[in-house]
């Protein structure tokens, strides 16, 4: 979102309408499992912040890019989502939007430290996308230990 409080989707014309529904799959299957949640679609204070929804009280930065094999993207430039100094929600959600199910979770602050020790280490490397965006990308057959997957 920037100062003159675009949507998320007319921000981003064609993953916006993806990354939206991410997180109502994701409400909606925390809700399921007996979750109290909260959804912030249109509050630009909670989405700055990267706090796309609240589960029993905690607030998650939900992220739809598990793609087909379950590779996923980490955005690692100091201005990306997870580095940024803006976002401040302690867990991130990544959804497979191709099944409907599976989730990465992981909290902020561990995948902050794995990044930076696997890029000082030359154990991770960043790969620019088309908008020259730092991305780490990461399998789920290989993930740290402070990762949970949820199908």
């Amino acid at each position: 979102m920037n100062k003159f409080s675009q949507t998320l989707e007319q921000k981003y014309p064609v993953y916006g309408p993806i990354g939206r529904k991410g997180e109502k799959d994701v409400n909606i299957l925390f809700k399921k499992a007996g979750s109290k949640t909260l959804h912030h679609p249109k509050s630009l204070k909670h989405q700055v912040k990267g706090n796309d929804l609240e589960i029993d009280s905690t607030e998650v930065d939900v992220k739809t890019n598990i793609q087909p094999g379950g590779n996923f993207a980490v955005e690692t430039g100091s201005n990306g989502w997870l580095l940024s100094k803006t976002k401040k929600s302690p867990y991130i959600i990544h959804y497979n939007r191709f099944d409907e199910k599976t989730m990465i979770v992981y909290p902020r602050k561990d995948m902050q430290i794995f990044i930076l020790t696997g890029l000082l280490n030359n154990t991770l490397r960043i790969v620019k996308d088309k908008k020259g965006n730092d991305l780490t990308w990461m399998s789920i057959k290989n993930l740290p230990d402070f990762v949970t997957i949820l199908n």
